[in-house]
């Protein structure tokens, strides 16, 4: 199980991020009141997140998703160490519009970590939606062996649920996401162009919970898993490949509810320049077409790049693009508003999952390959959300 490179046969938005940043950028400045219109400088709602992902915005709490800073066990050395333990967990943020600088409580804990031995660039708990109280966790895959016991190996490629009014939370397992990818088989039916095979990859990232079903976006498998009470997981879409010749993943890492009970799903799109978009779906999931450069839904010139996270609030879909920008100092937020058609943007250092409330407020995963030590040595980096507004 790694986690600066990819686990064994998976492609991870840590591996991606893994290699070759070596420099850090500036912390938050202070920023305005909630309530003073924008846009404005960005406000730190919490510090001391390890590894912040998927953001959930229920009944007025913020969660976040946190994957963890792995642990003791390590193998390998240097760079290539990866150190596992069970440090992820689920975080709640209470009045996210009114906290400045506060800390977040963690309501679930013990969940599978993988990461360098300095805690950066962690895998496990990157995926969270909540609703009434109940909370869906998705983990990602690495096959059980991997994990040493008695570290809980069960959770890896599994859809978890914890009832968030149960003293103490328990988690149980509610899907097995994974299993659709190797048992249908390969359901976006990519072959490696090394060995001429069928590519078997499942990377489950995020989870949307509609309440008459839940929906997984499998990174690595290229597609999104339905899960039904009584019913096994079965692919809801895949989604199109890019490029002339149709070989480019999509890599899809994130999930929301759109306009007209739409689904908007965030591509990474193998991590070029301009290529990544948010597709857009019917509750059925039948595609009916995106938002990007050229986009039918909504027109981007220049495209996104590697989607971390995408939602819908007040007419605009806000996305994070997790190597936008300046490259030294990457991560940006971009909002677009649909029936306008223009675009604002802000700078966030490696942005991750993201959320809105009614009232304007964004809040986003910054440093999401932090532990709640920092990263790279840079002065107030540790895991954080942000708080913009635009």
């Amino acid at each position: 199980m790694r986690a600066r490179r990819a686990l064994p046969a998976v492609l991870t938005t840590a591996a991606l991020i893994g290699a070759g940043l070596g420099s850090g950028t500036a912390g938050a400045t202070a920023g305005h009141h909630p309530g003073g219109g924008g846009p404005a400088s960005p406000t730190v709602v919490v510090r001391g997140l390890n590894n912040p992902r998927q953001l959930s915005l229920s009944d007025g709490t913020l969660y976040v998703a946190e994957a963890g800073k792995g642990g003791p066990l390590c193998e390998g050395e240097g760079e290539d160490a990866q150190c596992i333990g069970a440090t992820g967990s689920i975080a709640a943020v209470s009045n996210p519009a009114w906290t400045t600088g506060g800390t977040a409580k963690r309501v679930v804990s013990g969940l599978v970590s993988a990461a360098g031995a300095d805690g950066t660039f962690a895998v496990g708990a990157d995926g969270v939606s909540v609703r009434h109280h109940k909370a869906s966790i998705q983990m990602t895959f690495a096959p059980p062996d991997v994990v040493p016991k008695p570290l809980p190996s069960e959770q890896l490629g599994k859809l978890l649920t914890a009832n968030l009014h149960q003293k103490p939370v328990k988690t149980r397992i509610e899907a097995d996401i994974s299993a659709v990818e190797f048992e249908t088989p390969n359901p976006d039916g990519y072959v490696d162009p090394a060995t001429g095979k069928p590519e078997l990859d499942s990377n489950p990232y995020a989870v949307l919970d509609l309440g008459d079903k839940k929906l997984v976006a499998d990174a690595a498998g290229n597609d999104i898993i339905e899960v039904r009470k009584g019913h096994k997981p079965r692919v809801w879409a895949v989604l199109p490949f890019h490029g002339d010749e149709g070989d480019r993943q999509p890599t899809p890492t994130s999930l929301a509810v759109g306009p007209f009970g739409t689904i908007l799903v965030g591509e990474l799109a193998h991590e070029e320049a301009g290529e990544a978009r948010v597709d857009v779906y019917t509750q059925s999931g039948r595609l009916l077409g995106y938002i990007g450069d050229g986009g039918t839904w909504g027109n981007v010139p220049g495209g996104f790049t590697t989607i971390t996270g995408v939602t819908y609030a007040n007419g605009s879909v806000y996305v994070s693009q997790l190597f936008a920008g300046d490259p030294d100092a990457p991560g940006l937020v971009t909002k677009v508003a649909l029936f306008s058609g223009r675009t604002s943007t802000q700078a966030v250092p490696f942005p991750a999952g993201i959320a809105a409330d009614r009232s304007g407020n964004v809040y986003v995963s910054a440093w999401s390959i932090a532990t709640d030590q920092g990263a790279f040595g840079a002065p107030d980096s540790s895991g954080q959300i942000w708080r913009l507004r635009f």
